[in-house]
């Protein structure tokens, strides 16, 4: 069924979904982009609205490498590439610290789940909210809260085992 909005956009512009279908990005993907200045979309009912030829244009600069930025990112879809981005930590710690998480989670092929659990249960430690997790057995832990303790259950059930060396190296201090 044909909206108001769709009857409103001709055959040289688009709405968002077909912006979205056209450069195979996401919706976040096309807001990012536009705050960025890549792409200026009108408003037509209050949604936006894509000129054709701008998304076409864009998508050829993109595929030829005219603007590096957009296809090189590491979170990329298709991109090999991995760094954490500068506006999600800036303490270099912190940076450090998940390079080194995620190197070892890509080398060992450890399981996702598990690695988080490993990682919630370093974090937990450092704050002082359970004890022993270098075990990594639930029955071992030290919990002192019991809406940590059932979180905690709930991973324990889902993820693997972490009782690997690998998953011991994510428990331990950088």
């Amino acid at each position: 069924m044909e909206t108001l909005f769709d009857q409103q956009l001709d055959e040289e512009r688009v709405g968002l979904t077909d912006a979205v279908s056209l450069l195979g990005v996401c919706a976040a993907t096309i807001r990012n982009w536009i705050k960025h200045k890549y792409l200026f979309p009108d408003t037509v009912g209050g949604k936006l609205a894509f000129d054709l030829r701008q998304l076409i244009e864009l998508k050829s600069k993109i595929a030829t490498g005219e603007i590096k930025r957009l296809n090189r990112r590491a979170n990329k879809k298709e991109s090999t590439l991995s760094f954490v981005p500068t506006e999600y930590a800036d303490n270099t710690d912190v940076v450090l610290s998940v390079e080194r998480i995620a190197d070892t989670f890509r080398r060992e092929e450890l399981d996702l789940k598990s690695t988080i659990l490993s990682v919630i249960l370093r974090l937990l430690e450092q704050k002082g909210l359970i004890g022993g997790s270098r075990s990594r057995d639930f029955s071992s832990l030290e919990i002192r809260s019991r809406a940590i303790k059932s979180e905690l259950e709930w991973w324990f059930h889902r993820a693997q085992a972490i009782s690997s060396p690998a998953y011991a190296i994510l428990l331990d201090r950088p």
